[in-house]
């Protein structure tokens, strides 16, 4: 038996949920100090929703159900550092908007050089979880699995299996016996986006509008507003959409998070392997702002801080519904 929220008519979607990165991220990720802090691309930033009750980390960082909110203290059982993800009924039609982030024509990196890799993520939640907090749930009890020594002392933990969204290759029946197996290869799913920029990308232009005038040498239409300032000096003016690639999929688990990686392009040098690459906000501890020629710049404005010149949006990021439509 599975327990879930209930999902939408057959003919809607849930109300959209916009999923960002906890408040303050930069300063982990890349910061010029003092002390200065760099980090590579293959740690993830997390994308969740969730309100963290945990007056220790900020909010949408670590899970707001392994606290305790009445105590005031960590569940029993449950790590207080567990990441933060999104509930979803299981088996439900999920639609993903992931963005394409534009390139930052104030750094100093060749464009089209790196590229950020999203991947999506599933959790499973048991019945305890459901009793305290009302959570979607599967696990039919709440029961002790191995212990964490990593403080130094073992620590026991309740059972709370993830999985990453995966792709399975089907390749052209092999000449084996009846007794020998045929293998399916089944990969963990990363979804690349480059970094858009002018030259790479010529599907970002937009259409000229009739009769219009200044301040662009050739006006266009708008296709969205809101998501970023379509004025430079964080990208040319006619590029200015990140389009979104919206993903259908089907929930794996009673959970979702979006995890955002950062590797080199892939080409002849490095297409066997994904090669890391540092994030870089140059985050000034002094102004709480992200350095406005750093390469992930527009990544903080739209997701973060912001440069100097605008904040981050609380309405922009990763926009995540369910329902029975799709695939």
């Amino acid at each position: 038996m599975t327990g879930n929220n209930p999902a939408p008519s057959p003919t809607e979607l849930s109300v959209v949920k916009v999923l960002r990165p906890y408040k303050g991220f930069e300063y982990d990720y890349s910061r010029i100090g003092p002390p200065a802090v760099t980090v590579s691309g293959s740690y993830p930033i997390a994308f969740s929703d969730s309100i963290n009750p945990n007056p220790v980390t900020p909010p949408g960082q670590t899970d707001p159900f392994a606290y305790d909110e009445q105590a005031r203290q960590g569940v029993a059982g449950y790590d207080p550092h567990l990441t933060a993800m999104v509930p979803v009924p299981v088996g439900a039609s999920v639609l993903i908007w992931l963005p394409c982030v534009p390139f930052n024509p104030n750094s100093l990196t060749t464009p089209d050089s790196f590229m950020y890799v999203w991947r999506i993520m599933w959790r499973f939640r048991n019945m305890g979880d459901f009793r305290r907090r009302g959570l979607p749930w599967s696990i039919g009890q709440e029961a002790y699995g191995a212990s964490d020594s990593s403080s130094g002392v073992a620590e026991a933990r309740v059972v709370i299996p993830a999985a990453s969204e995966s792709t399975i290759y089907v390749r052209r029946e092999p000449s084996i016996s009846e007794t020998s197996f045929v293998f399916q290869h089944v990969h963990a799913e990363g979804i690349a986006t480059r970094v858009v920029n002018a030259t790479n990308s010529p599907l970002l232009g937009l259409p000229v509008q009739p009769g219009g005038s200044a301040p662009l040498a050739v006006s266009t239409v708008t296709l969205q507003q809101g998501i970023i300032d379509p004025l430079p000096p964080l990208h040319v003016a006619h590029m200015i959409q990140p389009p979104f690639i919206p993903i259908w999929t089907k929930a794996a688990g009673n959970e979702l998070g979006i995890w955002c990686y950062k590797y080199l392009a892939q080409d002849a040098a490095n297409a066997a392997n994904l090669v890391p690459t540092n994030w870089d906000f140059q985050y000034d501890t002094a102004t709480g702002l992200s350095a406005l020629g750093a390469d992930d710049a527009i990544f903080s404005r739209l997701f973060g801080a912001g440069s100097a010149d605008g904040a981050g949006n609380a309405n922009m990021g990763v926009y995540v519904g369910w329902g029975h439509t799709g695939i």
